[in-house]
């Protein structure tokens, strides 16, 4: 009765047909068009931020020896390096898990504080 209009790539939810009362935008009739509560979408949210904390958690531990093996001009480069490669496919998102992936290595480059701590410290030690 209300569905997705565009097919596969919905950009509106369609208005309701016959004598409805209700809106095209109510509670009841959103989720199936959006991603709203309700949706499977909470628990991709819920687990991009879990990957995305895990995997910045390892990365903050493993720079360590990155940095006194490499130096931290080296492992601050390639870890942008790497943070924008992800960045750059964050614009093909196409599904659940695509999602989650992409966020969790993007969560890589919340460790380059580590880097930059490391940096400093040696620059004002």
């Amino acid at each position: 009765r209300f569905g997705k209009v565009g097919g596969d790539t919905p950009t509106d939810c369609r208005e309701p047909t016959g004598n409805s009362t209700l809106s095209k935008y109510n509670g009841e009739v959103l989720p199936p068009c959006v991603c709203t509560p309700g949706t499977g979408c909470s628990e991709t949210v819920l687990y991009s931020s879990i990957g995305s904390v895990a995997v910045a958690i390892f990365v903050r531990v493993a720079l360590g020896t990155l940095l006194e093996r490499y130096g931290p001009v080296n492992v601050q480069c390639g870890l942008m390096l790497f943070g924008a490669y992800w960045v750059a496919l964050s614009s093909i998102i196409f599904s659940d898990w695509s999602f989650i992936l992409i966020r969790s290595m993007i969560g890589c480059v919340g460790a380059s504080f580590v880097t930059t701590q490391f940096w400093c410290s040696l620059m004002f030690a």
